[in-house]
């Protein structure tokens, strides 16, 4: 299995992504609605399988989440603009909601207005990838939200070729160049209630010098860690990578195991599971070895690591023993 980490060209633009009625939904085991698309993630607490509107419940908090970027304007296409002395109606319009106010997990970073059926958050001088909203007495429906974020041009990535060329706070994607997959987004899975990173086709170019991705693939941010001997940490948005602690096994990509998934802190008692070391040794196929910390040593047996690499048993990137 040869991994590799790319570089981006960064030049930095806008993308806008819609998100409409009854489109790509799934529910977790607490009722709550997720809609992913393009790297943007919005949660309604009902109504997002709808075919006629969205729809979110009275005096509810929701958030719409970039994974990568930073999220810049938000647009609500309502299908009602009633006000709040309306108490006749069952359905307010977009100037009944607004920013969720400051809370001890949250800081409001933008400005929302409303105008007839439309209401438009514009991010202001925070960078902010979450933004949290709040309904008051009545539930809002919408046609469709328009989320508009920072997004690179240019999704040609080069190949890092040796460890000098990692920095801290760069981008990088991670490839498998044997099988033309790199580390996708976190998907869910309802049946198992937690999510896992995906593996999501790319195409390689110059002799795989060269990585083509899509809006699929996971961008990923260098850290550095405490640790001296893995001194890295794997950022995705504001979240970190790790290993789940379960047992290794053989079994299907979708059992816990070594399952890569993020988290948003770093709890101290589980710290290993974060560290990171990549040794990248271009020119014998294997030219970027990332390996977790295990107790006290990286080793199992003699010659086998623990290292991420693509799983074609599951379709997914996790931890797996390496035998080098």
């Amino acid at each position: 299995m040869m991994l590799a980490f790319a570089l981006p060209a960064a030049i930095a633009g806008e993308k806008t992504v819609t998100i409409s009625r009854n489109e790509g939904i799934y529910k977790d085991s607490q009722g709550v609605y997720y809609c992913s698309k393009d790297g943007i993630t919005m949660t309604f607490s009902s109504g997002m399988n709808n075919i006629n509107y969205l729809v979110e419940h009275q005096q509810v908090v929701f958030y719409i989440r970039s994974d990568n970027y930073v999220i810049k304007k938000i647009k609500f296409n309502c299908l009602d603009n009633t006000t709040n002395d309306n108490m006749d109606c069952f359905y307010w319009g977009p100037s009944t909601m607004h920013e969720l106010e400051a809370v001890a997990t949250y800081t409001p970073t933008g400005t929302y207005t409303s105008s007839g059926y439309i209401g438009t958050w514009v991010a202001g001088a925070t960078d902010s990838k979450d933004v949290k909203f709040r309904t008051e007495g009545k539930p809002v429906r919408f046609g469709s939200v328009e989320i508009t974020y920072d997004k690179e041009f240019g999704d040609i990535y080069d190949l890092v070729t040796s460890t000098s060329q990692l920095k801290v706070d760069s981008s990088y994607v991670l490839v498998s160049q044997r099988d033309s997959r790199a580390l996708g987004k976190e998907e869910y899975h309802p049946n198992d209630d937690y999510t896992t990173f995906s593996s999501t086709p790319v195409s390689l170019l110059n002799n795989n010098m060269k990585v083509k991705i899509t809006d699929e693939v996971q961008l990923i941010k260098l850290q550095q860690s405490t640790s001296t001997n893995r001194p890295w940490l794997l950022k995705v948005g504001d979240n970190y990578i790790r290993r789940r602690n379960g047992t290794y096994t053989s079994g299907s990509g979708t059992n816990q195991g070594y399952n890569l998934f993020s988290v948003a802190n770093l709890p101290t008692y589980e710290s290993d599971l974060y560290n990171f070391r990549v040794s990248i040794s271009f020119g014998n196929n294997n030219n970027a070895l990332i390996s977790y910390y295990h107790g006290s040593a990286d080793t199992f047996a003699s010659g086998r690591s623990l290292a991420i690499r693509h799983y074609n048993g599951g379709d997914l990137f996790r931890v797996i023993i390496s035998v080098h």
